[in-house]
C-alpha cells in the first residue's frame, strides 16, 4: 500500500506538470549520473564538427543509460518490465561496384569495402584522392578514417589529414598565447609552402630532430604518391614519432573542451592531437604544387596507431595509405 501511494503522489506530480520540465528530485539524480559518466578523448580537429563513430554511439548509450535509470527509479519493484532494447548500430555505407566511379566516402562503416573518394579541405577543391578502404573500416570526413577499434589506444588506429605551417617544440606545453588552440602559431615556424624535393624538407627536418618524442631509426625516408593524369609520382618525405610512455597527457596543457592534450602540428588544419601514451605517427608530408592546384599545398597524411594496434589493422592501414591516388 505505501508503495502504491508513493506511485499515486509521482504520477499527480508528474502529470500536474508542464511536460518541460521535469521534478527537481529528477533532475538531482540525472545530474549525479552525468557527473559520474567517464570521459573518451575525440578524435578531432578544432574548429570542425567532427565527432567521430565511437563518440556518437557512447553518447547515445550514455543517454540511454541516464533515461533508463531515471525510469527504473520511479517504476514500482516488481512491475513487469520488456526484455533489454537492440544496442545502436552504426550507420552502414553501401560499398561501391567494382569498376566504378568511386564513392565518396561518408561518414559510416563500410561493409563490404572499395574503393573511395576523398576531398579532406573544404577550401581546397582540387585537392582530391581516392582510396582503396575495407571492410570493417569506419568513414569520418572530411579528415580521417577511422580503424575497425576506433583511434584511441592502446589498440586503435587512424588516418587523419592535415595542413600545417609549424611545430610546437613542446608538444606537451603547447598553449604559447592562453588561447587553448592550437591553431595558433608554433614556435618552429616550417612555413606553409608546399616544396618537397629530394632533400630533407624543413618540416621533416624539425620533425626529426625534435626531443620531445622519439623518432623511427630510420629517420626521414623518401616516400612518393602516385597521381592521375600522367603526372607521375607526388613526391614527398616519411618520419615516425612515438608519443614517450613518461608523459603525463592529463597535466598538459588544456585546450578549448578543458582536456589536456598533446599536439605535434600548428596551423588552420592541423588540430590532430595524440591518442594516447605510446601513440605511434608515420607523418608523410607531400608537397602537392606539380597537381596543377591553383595554391601549392603541404599535405600530411597521418597513420596513427599503437604498439598493440593488430597486426591485421596495422597491414590495412599501412595498405589505404599506400594506396592514395590523387586527382588534379
Amino acid at each position: 500500500m505505501n508503495r502504491s501511494l508513493d506511485v499515486d503522489l509521482v504520477l499527480r506530480e508528474y502529470l500536474a506538470d508542464d511536460g518541460l520540465t521535469a521534478p527537481d528530485y529528477v533532475l538531482h539524480v540525472v545530474e549525479q549520473r552525468i557527473s559520474r559518466l567517464p570521459r573518451r578523448r575525440a578524435w578531432r580537429l578544432p574548429g570542425r564538427p567532427f565527432m567521430n563513430t565511437y563518440t556518437k554511439l557512447a553518447a547515445a548509450a550514455a543517454a540511454i543509460v541516464i533515461v533508463a535509470v531515471v525510469g527504473y527509479s520511479l517504476i514500482p519493484r516488481g512491475a513487469l518490465i520488456g526484455g533489454p532494447s537492440p544496442a545502436a548500430s552504426p550507420t552502414l555505407c553501401p560499398s561501391p561496384t567494382p569498376g566504378s566511379t568511386p564513392m565518396a566516402l561518408h561518414d559510416c562503416q563500410l561493409v563490404g569495402g572499395g574503393r573511395y573518394l576523398l576531398q579532406p579541405f573544404a577550401d581546397a577543391p582540387d585537392l582530391t584522392f581516392t582510396a582503396d578502404i575495407p571492410a570493417g573500416w569506419h568513414g569520418s570526413p572530411p579528415v580521417a578514417i577511422l580503424g575497425p577499434l576506433g583511434p584511441e589506444g592502446p589498440r586503435g588506429i587512424a588516418i587523419a589529414f592535415l595542413r600545417v605551417d609549424g611545430l610546437f617544440r613542446d608538444p606537451c606545453h603547447w598553449d604559447l598565447d592562453g588561447s587553448g588552440s592550437p591553431r595558433q602559431p608554433g614556435d618552429l615556424p616550417v612555413g606553409p609552402g608546399a616544396s618537397e624535393t629530394d632533400e630533407v624538407s624543413p618540416l621533416s627536418h624539425a620533425l626529426a630532430g625534435n626531443p620531445s618524442y622519439s623518432t623511427d631509426p630510420d629517420g626521414v625516408v623518401w616516400s612518393g604518391f602516385p597521381a592521375d593524369e600522367g603526372i607521375g609520382e607526388v613526391a614527398g618525405h616519411q618520419v615516425t614519432i612515438r608519443v614517450p610512455a613518461s608523459v603525463d597527457i592529463d597535466a598538459c596543457d588544456k585546450d578549448s573542451d578543458g582536456e589536456g592534450r598533446y599536439y605535434v602540428f600548428s596551423g588552420q588544419d592541423a588540430g590532430l592531437y595524440a591518442q594516447g601514451n605510446g601513440n605511434i605517427w608515420d607523418i608523410h608530408i607531400l608537397g602537392l604544387d606539380r597537381l596543377r592546384l591553383n595554391v601549392p599545398v603541404r599535405l600530411i597524411i597521418v597513420l596513427s596507431y599503437f604498439e598493440d594496434t593488430p597486426a591485421s589493422d596495422l597491414a590495412a592501414g599501412k595498405a589505404i595509405v599506400g594506396s592514395f591516388d590523387f586527382v588534379p
